[in-house]
């Protein structure tokens, strides 16, 4: 359970996913197409209630309060994790059982997706 000082801190800093560098993310498209980094993208629309079994870490996030609870997700974008982390149980085709998982911001996020459509890009042209 959380202290009350680290629930006033909470309060006091919501949305507070910080944001990557530029290189860092250029890197992490070039893993997610190599395949060596599973992303809640890559998951079907229609599967998402299964976000919280690939990503398990998400499961066991616990809030002192449903006001912390909402701010919490709503900055939330891209959720990833290594595929060297993965258990060896798939579900439903998905990797899954991570036990470290990443969240990126929404800012984050679409900058992730641009450098993996530029990824795509290079690979066609070879």
């Amino acid at each position: 359970m959380w202290t009350e000082e680290e629930q006033k801190w909470m309060l006091e800093h919501p949305n507070t996913i910080q944001n990557r560098p530029e290189e860092e993310l250029k890197a992490l498209a070039k893993l997610v197409v190599l395949g060596e980094v599973f992303t809640s993208q890559q998951v079907r629309p229609e599967d998402s209630n299964l976000l919280q079994v690939i990503f398990l870490p998400v499961m066991f996030m616990e809030y002192p309060s449903e006001e912390i609870a909402s701010w919490s997700r709503e900055n939330w974008g891209i959720i990833y994790a290594d595929m060297k982390d993965a258990s060896p149980t798939a579900i439903n085709g998905y990797p899954s059982g991570f036990s470290r998982v990443v969240i990126l911001n929404k800012n984050d996020s679409i900058k992730l997706m641009q450098s993996i459509q530029e990824v795509h890009k290079v690979l066609n042209t070879i």
